[in-house]
């Protein structure tokens, strides 16, 4: 939905005013924060359920489905659903790790140079930095491979969003599409879920939904081996030729 150069989403407007016309739940499935999400789903006036910080946590709007369900926390205006670990023992880790090999995280940046690395303004770039459950690395070659190995030795698991790696606990985009599709049919009976990225990281949430669709980058050749009925496109917009 969002352009990667600039995280404009003027191109999706048009498709997004379908699919609500036609009330078709939008649930973003994000590396991004609650922080960072709320500000588009304001924007674009959506009010459906949303995933975080791949898929470490479902934030579900009181009173959405018409029947209780299990969830972790409560809000004000969500319950929660938390599927990964909290941020304080991905933050324990990380700091650990920092006194035997240098590595940047969102963590200990200031908000200037999150905003430098992201492209992020700065008010965008503060939200960035509100995790809850993950947090973002920016590592080279030099210490890349010995970095990810700690992480996974003491439990914890990363993803790749393209430009950036993700430190989460067990869990995946693919874990929480499951479950709240789950939910999805306990409210509608038969539905069909559609799933769109065009990362690694989207790759378990795209092996998971009815019909995955990917955005066409340069970077998709080992997407697209991976889900033989995947559908490549190159828009959001293209979206809706497929699915009406």
């Amino acid at each position: 939905m969002l352009d990667p150069s600039n995280y404009s989403y003027d191109e999706s407007l048009n498709a997004i005013k379908q699919l609500k016309e036609k009330k078709v739940p939008i649930v973003f499935c994000s590396s991004k924060t609650k922080a960072e999400q709320e500000v588009y789903r304001q924007l674009m006036e959506i009010k459906d359920p949303f995933i975080v910080e791949n898929g470490s946590a479902i934030y579900i709007p009181k009173k959405y489905f018409s029947f209780s369900f299990e969830f972790d926390s409560s809000m004000e205006t969500y319950f929660v659903i938390e599927l990964g670990v909290k941020y304080d023992k991905i933050r324990t880790v990380l700091d650990r790790i920092n006194k035997i090999v240098d590595v940047r995280f969102f963590g200990n940046m200031s908000v200037e140079e999150v905003s430098e690395v992201t492209g992020l303004s700065l008010e965008l770039a503060s939200l960035a930095k509100q995790r809850e459950y993950s947090e973002t690395l920016i590592l080279n070659d030099h210490n890349k491979y010995i970095v990810l190995k700690m992480i996974r030795d003491v439990g914890l698991n990363w993803t790749y969003g393209g430009r950036f790696y993700n430190v989460i606990g067990k869990t995946d985009k693919g874990n929480a599409v499951k479950k709240l599709v789950e939910l999805f049919k306990k409210e509608f009976g038969k539905i069909k879920s559609i799933g769109i990225g065009d990362n690694l990281n989207d790759l378990p949430m795209l092996e998971v939904v009815d019909k995955p669709f990917l955005i066409k980058r340069e970077r998709d050749e080992s997407l697209v081996l991976n889900l033989p009925n995947v559908c490549v496109i190159e828009s959001f917009e293209e979206l809706l030729d497929e699915i009406f």
